[in-house]
Formats: C-alpha cells, sequence, structure tokens
C-alpha cells in the first residue's frame, strides 16, 4: 500500500493535536515551570510540524500519485488474514495477559503470528521465547514498569 504524504501528514496533525489535548489533564507540580506535560507537547509539536511539511509535499506531489494505491500482494486473503491475526492478537492479550501472565501471553501470540507467516518451528521458538524475555526483562528491570507475572508468579 502507498499512501500519499498529505495523508499521512494530515494523521500526524491528528495525533499531535490528541496528544497536545490530553496532556491537558496531566497534573501540576507545585513551584515548578513546567510539568509532566512539557516533553509530550514538544514532541506533539514536533509532529505537528512534520504533518504540515509532510501536506505540504503530498499536495506538491499529487498530480502524479493519487492519494493511496493499493498492492497486489495487500489484496491478498493472506495479507487479510495477517493483519486480523495481529489485531486478534492485541485482543487476546489484552483479555488473558493477566491470567497468563506477559511472557506466556506475547510467547505464544509471537509464536502463532510467526508461524501464520510461515517461519520455521525452531526459528519461532526461539525467536518468540527470546523476544519475551528480553521485553520482559527491559521493562521489569531496566525500566521498572511491572508486566502481569500471572502463572509465572510463583517464580518471582
Amino acid at each position: 500500500m502507498r499512501v500519499n504524504e498529505a495523508v499521512i501528514g494530515a494523521l500526524l496533525i491528528g495525533l499531535a493535536l490528541a496528544v497536545f489535548s490530553i496532556t491537558a489533564s496531566f497534573p501540576r507540580i507545585p513551584g515548578q515551570p513546567y510539568g509532566p506535560d512539557l516533553f509530550p507537547r514538544v514532541i506533539a509539536g514536533m509532529l505537528a510540524l512534520s504533518g504540515v511539511l509532510m501536506i505540504i509535499r503530498g499536495v506538491a506531489i499529487r498530480p502524479r500519485h493519487p492519494l493511496v494505491t493499493v498492492a497486489d500482494w495487500a489484496r491478498s486473503p493472506r495479507a487479510a488474514g495477517a493483519i486480523a491475526l495481529t489485531l486478534g492478537a492485541i485482543v487476546a492479550y489484552i483479555l488473558v495477559s493477566d491470567t497468563l501472565g506477559f511472557v506466556i501471553t506475547a510467547t505464544l501470540m509471537l509464536a502463532g503470528m510467526m508461524l501464520y507467516l510461515r517461519v520455521s518451528v525452531v526459528t519461532t521458538a526461539i525467536a518468540a521465547v527470546a523476544t519475551a524475555l528480553v521485553v520482559e526483562y527491559a521493562f521489569g528491570s531496566l525500566m521498572r514498569i511491572p508486566l502481569p507475572r500471572g502463572l509465572l508468579v510463583v517464580f518471582a
């Protein structure tokens, strides 16, 4: 799929506006000239500026390129299945991650998606387990952001 830059620019401006409005509810820190909304709003400003530049460029090349073109491979049932599987995996994660835990859920999700994409079973097993463990270590240990332990709570 090929999307004109003007479309992506408009989406970036929409995202920037959403971030800017959501950060308005962030609590202020007493005695500080800036608060937790500063960094997200700076990023939102940069996104909006990028969006404006992309719209200008997209409009300039518009006569030569349509707004959206879909490649032949993207029209295949297999590609639609991959999209559906990805969205289903996200919903499944939301529903079962507290019960199963991040490591088990992420491993199953990654393995299912890789097998659907015809990755070999050995590569799938190694990559899914390694990825889940690395992400769990990065979030849980390095960034101290707890992920659901689920069934593995006995090993905590």
